[in-house]
């Protein structure tokens, strides 16, 4: 394939450059090669799109212990972030979109379970599901609407009043 400028002239060299005696036998990319590539890149370009923030409550970094429950499995791990409408958990095992699952929320002081604070139990759909690395994985879970205790409760660990 042949690419030309708006003139019909070839905007670049089309034959590859020789090697010279004694240097490295490594292929060479004509130039050709390279205004193909830049061509396709630039009719390639994604269009600039406006991101639509469709979250209700605003998620913050908190950091809980957590197990979910499926019908299947119980996982652990923790929160990567909370709000009063979903989280966003890391945990030891795979959860899959749209499964139902309980959740134990744990407040965990140097490495203890906090005894003086109770276990916040919500359920939940879960939205996405990913694969961090070996045995990691992370899933974002849209919370089932809260009774008004929980959402007290959830509050005070979001530091935000109802």
């Amino acid at each position: 394939m042949r690419i030309t400028r708006g003139s019909g002239r070839p905007c670049c060299r089309t034959s590859t450059p020789r090697a010279r005696a004694g240097s490295s036998p490594r292929p060479n990319r004509s130039r050709t090669d390279a205004c193909f590539f830049i061509l396709i890149a630039s009719r390639m370009a994604a269009p600039e799109v406006k991101m639509d923030n469709r979250r209700q409550f605003q998620r913050k970094e908190v950091h809980l212990a957590v197990e979910i429950v499926t019908p299947d499995h119980i996982f652990t791990g923790s929160t990567l972030d909370l709000s009063r409408s979903g989280m966003a958990v890391e945990i030891d095992g795979p959860i899959y979109d749209n499964e139902e699952v309980q959740i134990g929320v744990i407040n965990v002081v140097d490495g203890f379970e906090d005894d003086a604070v109770p276990i916040l139990g919500l359920s939940g759909t879960v939205a996405w599901g990913r694969l961090m690395d070996p045995g990691r994985f992370s899933a974002g879970i849209r919370l089932d609407p809260l009774e008004e205790e929980e959402e007290q409760y959830l509050a005070s660990l979001l530091g935000q009043g109802v």
